[in-house]
């Protein structure tokens, strides 16, 4: 048997962080070049649903890289989803 990590306090942590983050931030600039911290949470958020699935032997694999991530794609309720899906990550 594998001893795994528990992901449970980082994937709150990251949710507590990201739902600070007032909306009017999002199209501020990261030290990842030409990255905003919209595309960055987009990047966060296709990360861990993939990892989850990744995890639980779900899912489909996709064909070719991943479209780049861009804040366009952020839902209106992120928050909610992208902490949903840090605890689906953890748990899985």
């Amino acid at each position: 048997m594998h001893d795994h990590p528990d992901l449970g306090p980082a994937a709150r942590r990251m949710s507590g962080v990201l739902a600070g983050i007032p909306d009017g931030e999002l199209p501020a600039p990261t030290p990842c070049v030409n990255t905003s911290v919209g595309d960055l949470i987009d990047h966060v958020m296709a990360l861990a649903l993939a990892f989850r699935q990744a995890a639980e032997k779900s899912g489909s694999v996709a064909d070719g890289p991943p479209p780049a991530p861009s804040a366009a794609n952020l839902p209106s309720d992120w928050r909610d989803l992208l902490a949903r899906r840090l605890d689906g990550l953890a748990a899985a």
